[in-house]
């Protein structure tokens, strides 16, 4: 047994009374402060009512006993999940209740039935005890709310439609507290498509800042509406990414000349262009594709636009890749894969003269063809850039969709194109001191010293050095010297070692004249074509 505040005085509530019997209807009406003589309603708490519903008549008899108590006695009525429900919803966002069926005995013949909720009305009332919205069920019981503003609200049924009993019945209510949306922001990339060209984007690719109260703050308030004022809505990117194109021209009382989301969140106009041919994927997944305002994203998501230009028979497509880097140069691989309905990517069944185009966006968001380059007939295509900078690769054609054959529309993926070379040191002479000189530890060597193959062009073999290993040079194509200052090289310990280099001079330099044209002597006899795999001059 709970004890609270009714709305309405004469009744009095079991909470979690299981059982009612003569003893608990006197507690009842004590604890609530109340007089048999006032009382004309009881509402049946949640676990009894699951008893009723099991034994209907053999707890209706025993009730209309224990009801015998109560001389001035009514009805009885019962408000399952609604009944003391508290509620939180965000300003300018929409609530529906259900108002479920009402248990009711007759005073006079003891005789109870469960009474349909469907036309009950609904008061929403403030803390002054106004109505302020009032909203009547469907045949479910429903009862919507739209429009909130801020405040605490309770939620009253005020009739039961021509109910006979209308006036027994305790009012079941619940309380309402409206609140200001949480602010949620995410960093989304983002990517439109212009419809008219294969080769243009209305938004070029990029990653913009997204706030959840975008649509709200130009008047569009379909999201909360939704029940997600709190989150990140396709409404909230569109209206972002129109702001952004558009600058001051972009208003709140100017937003409908450029972007009208209509009925059910459904997009009919976009960058000024009146169409119903919109489609947006996340993430990749067409089946994405509804309502502006039940979609939502989280930070770090990908959005897609686009608007067919050839009906729907247009084929959504995306790159095995979204963002990439490569080196100045060097070749690397895209594969284009058809985005279905379904929300699957799968390999094109045919990708029908397909041509790439790729560029640095100009501040139209033009593309330009990159000439010579195609897609093989199941969407792969080997490229390679010889400039630094961001790229976005896109693609132009046909190729086999759902439908049959349709425009490739839609695919991106970005392009870092690096020099490998920005920043690293023009060494030119490394000097190496393992006892072993072996491929790793040349290059560790070379890094070490900040250096890099291209620049490289002699290699000091330290005073600790032993033994070279075969290839310990052959990626370094710009070597020709070897400086020796090591008294301590064998013919076995250089077998092989300059096969496959570019080394064409040993400079012998492990002491003063004397030494060194002692140890020139008995370097060529080590570093001679047959034991070192190459003939070079051996000199001091």
């Amino acid at each position: 047994m709970t004890k609270e505040t009714l709305l309405y005085r004469p009744g009095i509530r079991y909470a979690e009374c299981e059982n009612i019997s003569a003893g608990t209807v006197d507690s009842a009406v004590t604890a609530a402060g109340g007089s048999s003589r006032y009382v004309t309603a009881i509402i049946i708490g949640k676990k009894v009512m699951k008893q009723l519903r099991k034994r209907i008549t053999a707890v209706g008899l025993s009730l209309a006993m224990v009801l015998a108590f109560m001389p001035v006695f009514g009805g009885v009525s019962y408000a399952d999940d609604q009944d003391q429900m508290a509620y939180e919803a965000f300003q300018g966002e929409s609530l529906t209740v259900n108002v479920n069926a009402a248990y009711a005995f007759d005073k006079m013949t003891g005789n109870g039935g469960l009474l349909e909720s469907e036309d009950a009305v609904v008061a929403m009332k403030n803390e002054q005890g106004e109505t302020v919205q009032t909203a009547t069920a469907d045949g479910d019981g429903n009862a919507k709310f739209t429009d909130l503003q801020l405040g605490d609200y309770t939620l009253e049924v005020s009739a039961y439609g021509e109910n006979p009993l209308d006036n027994h019945f305790v009012t079941p209510y619940a309380t309402v507290k409206v609140t200001e949306p949480k602010e949620v922001t995410g960093t989304i990339k983002v990517a439109v498509r212009n419809f008219a060209a294969a080769d243009q984007f209305d938004v070029v690719p990029q990653r913009i800042r997204v706030s959840s109260k975008a649509a709200e703050n130009y008047g569009d308030m379909g999201d909360r509406e939704a029940g997600n004022g709190d989150k990140i809505t396709v409404a909230d990117v569109l209206y972002t990414l129109h702001a952004q194109k558009y600058g001051n021209a972009f208003s709140k009382t100017s937003a409908k000349d450029y972007l009208v989301i209509g009925t059910g969140g459904w997009i009919t106009k976009c960058f000024s262009v009146t169409t119903n041919n919109q489609v947006y994927f996340v993430n990749n997944d067409l089946s994405m594709a509804g309502s502006a305002y039940h979609t939502t994203l989280k930070d770090g998501d990908r959005y897609d636009h686009f608007m067919n230009r050839n009906g729907w028979n247009d084929v959504a497509t995306c790159f095995n890749e979204d963002e990439i880097t490569v080196n100045m140069g060097e070749s690397f691989k895209l594969n284009l894969k058809r985005v279905n309905w379904n929300g699957k990517t799968e390999a094109l069944k045919s990708a029908k003269n397909a041509e790439i185009i790729a560029a640095k966006m100009d501040k139209n968001g033009r593309l330009t063809r990159i000439s010579g380059v195609k897609m093989d007939n199941k969407g792969t295509v080997s490229l390679s850039l010889n400039e630094t900078g961001i790229f976005e690769i896109s693609a132009t054609g046909k190729a086999e969709g759902e439908y049959g054959d349709g425009k490739i529309v839609a695919p991106h993926c970005t392009v870092t194109v690096v020099d490998p070379l920005a920043g690293v040191k023009s060494v030119k002479t490394v000097t190496l001191n393992a006892k072993t000189i072996s491929a790793g530890t040349v290059e560790k060597a070379v890094a070490s010293a900040g250096g890099s193959s291209p620049f490289v062009t002699t290699f000091v073999i330290g005073k600790k050095v032993r033994k070279i290993n075969k290839g310990a040079f052959n990626k370094y194509g710009n070597v020709t010297t070897l400086e020796v200052k090591s008294k301590k090289l064998k013919k076995k310990a250089v077998r092989g070692s300059l096969k496959g280099s570019a080394v064409t001079t040993v400079k012998v330099k492990v002491g003063g004249k004397k030494m060194n044209r002692k140890y020139v002597k008995k370097y060529r006899k080590i570093f001679t074509g047959k034991n070192a795999g190459k003939k070079v001059k051996v000199i001091r």
